[in-house]
């Protein structure tokens, strides 16, 4: 249960930071085209 809380963790702020990594240069680019 320690192991499976501290994955659990780890795990959410990576994530987090991989879909800011992937959704941030597409807004530059919405917002690039935009105006």
């Amino acid at each position: 249960m320690k192991i499976r809380f501290k994955r659990s963790y780890i795990g959410i702020p990576y994530v987090l930071f991989m879909v800011l990594f992937v959704l941030l240069p597409l807004f530059f680019v919405a917002f690039y085209a935009f105006t």
